[in-house]
């Protein structure tokens, strides 16, 4: 059996961070992402967001700091549900992502510069004299 996600997509509002009873550390955020078809009818493109609750345990400090509503971010991990019952008495289900990597595709994002130094450092360590 295979339970993979992977989204990139904007985020709708703030990471949120949260502490749990055990110390353990999760980031929450919801990812839209989008879709379009043409309307048949009308000959229009139509546009559909669907939204995804997200979270990830033990997040960097960065992250945290990262994703502000609107940043770009690329996610995988696993579709998970969980069920509680609300103070009304209901049971309630809800699906959400639990993240195993999260990160920014903003250009300005630590990553993609780390990812860009990198680059240029093993273009630095190339001589000029290549026969090539």
């Amino acid at each position: 059996m295979l339970n993979q996600v992977t989204l990139i997509g904007s985020l709708g509002r703030d990471a949120e961070l949260r502490r749990l009873p055990n110390g353990m550390e999760v980031l929450n955020f919801s990812v839209a992402t989008y879709d379009s078809y043409k309307d048949k009818n009308s000959g229009e493109w139509k546009k559909i967001t669907d939204w995804h609750n997200v979270q990830i345990f033990k997040p960097s400090p960065s992250m945290v700091d990262r994703f502000k509503k609107g940043v770009l971010v690329f996610v995988t991990g696993k579709y998970k549900s969980s069920t509680y019952t609300k103070k009304d008495g209901t049971q309630t289900k809800e699906y959400h992502v639990l993240a195993d990597k999260a990160v920014s595709l903003e250009k300005n994002s630590d990553t993609v510069k780390q990812a860009q130094e990198r680059q240029q450092e093993s273009v630095d360590g190339i001589s000029d004299d290549i026969p090539f």
